[in-house]
């Protein structure tokens, strides 16, 4: 991330491109103008005064030194940024969209009902469950899998597994074909040659920290949405518990309606999800948050990942976010301050005939001066870091 570059410094190097032939040309001109007035060494005098106190130093670091402070400051919060662009896209965020299940709940489901479709019996529906859903990374498959080894059920070998994002598993136990897909009426639905033979359900909690997630965003004047594959009932039973307001639970959603969802809401957006369903919305977000348990895919989709498994870190990272692109913007319009204020004043001669050296004076406090912003900022996100620290060690243990 320290070695990419953000939008904001491509058009500070676009302004270079066309400042360093600006300042040569001022030079000669310079030259031009006191040789004309019959003071050619004036003139030459003062073209290297330009020269020197024009140097882009400033404008060149103001970037960098700022995104290193960001991204650095991150890094020890648990929050890892994959480039430059990012930080600037998130401090322009103004909706965030949480996964829920792993993201504002614990994601530990736990199952609640089994119920089996006569001639079969709720253990062997269990039975045929846990034996698909062990290849699966999706929490509700642990739950199911974790009823079965506690029922000590022998789970059977299965041959021609294959995960469908947003609908399930299948595969074959023996010459059977099974399936657990989703369902309206429950968690998921188990079927064995095509044959709907049980229903199986799981309930989940909130993580203890969602809801000071949720209220840290809106402080910050930012929308919140839970968008989740779950059933509507379940999914409003977080929302209310978190002080979501269920106006704002999408449910019911597939990999391919989360992406449009995100699509919808256009520039601004971000996205936080943690499984293979949320590998799309993940990649369609403005900004992808993807926490550090989740799947691989998640993690690999987004430019952002979590080591922490607290939501509220996101309003931690859009602070940083915030904070970092206005230390860039100050740092930028300082630079452009200063050149556009010191090279009239060398041009003209009014720096004496001692001009160059006030010049590289001049030209070495702008740099200290860019530089002592970057770690102003720095000690405020230290600081303001140190708040946190017990969190972050608890979520690496």
């Amino acid at each position: 991330a320290q070695t990419s570059k953000a939008p904001v410094q491509r058009l500070a190097d676009r302004i270079s491109s066309i400042f360093v032939p600006v300042v040569l040309g001022v030079a000669l001109l310079t030259v031009v103008g006191w040789s004309i007035a019959g003071a050619p060494l004036t003139g030459v005098l003062a073209a290297v005064t330009v020269l020197v106190i024009s140097c882009p130093c400033a404008l060149g670091i103001a970037t960098p030194m700022a995104v290193m402070v960001g991204t650095g400051e991150a890094s020890q919060r648990g929050m890892l940024i994959k480039d430059a662009a990012t930080l600037e896209r998130a401090a322009a965020t103004t909706v965030v969209l949480f996964d829920k299940t792993g993201t504002l709940t614990i994601g530990a489901p736990e199952v609640t009902t089994i119920d089996a479709e006569p001639p079969t019996v709720a253990i062997e529906v269990l039975a045929i469950a846990a034996s698909v859903e062990r290849s699966s990374e999706h929490p509700i498959a642990h739950a199911i899998v974790r009823r079965a080894a506690d029922d000590g059920i022998t789970l059977a070998t299965v041959t021609d597994f294959e995960a469908l994002p947003g609908t399930g598993v299948r595969g074959r136990i023996g010459e059977r074909s099974v399936a657990v897909l989703r369902d309206e009426s429950a968690s998921c639905r188990v079927e064995a040659d095509g044959r709907v033979i049980g229903r199986i359900t799981v309930a989940d909690q909130p993580r203890p920290t969602a809801a000071a997630a949720v209220t840290a965003l809106k402080r910050r004047g930012i929308a919140v949405r839970m968008v989740t594959g779950d059933r509507v009932g379940p999914a409003r039973g977080i929302a209310r518990a978190i002080g979501l307001d269920e106006s704002q639970v999408f449910a019911d959603q597939t990999p391919q309606s989360k992406a449009s969802l995100l699509r919808e809401v256009g520039p601004g957006s971000l996205m936080v999800g943690d499984g293979i369903n949320d590998a799309a919305a993940l990649a369609t977000a403005d900004v992808g948050v993807a926490m550090g348990r989740g799947a691989a895919v998640a993690i690999e989709a987004a430019p952002v990942v979590l080591l922490v498994d607290d939501p509220r870190a996101v309003a931690e990272f859009l602070d940083i976010a915030r904070a970092t692109l206005r230390c860039v913007r100050q740092n930028l319009t300082f630079a452009f301050l200063y050149n556009a204020t010191a090279i009239p004043l060398a041009a003209l001669g009014l720096l004496g005939s001692k001009g160059p050296l006030v010049a590289a004076t001049a030209m070495a406090l702008s740099d200290i001066c860019v530089v002592g912003n970057a770690l102003r900022l720095k000690a405020r996100l230290a600081r303001e870091r140190g708040r946190v620290d017990g969190r972050v060690e608890e979520g690496a243990r």
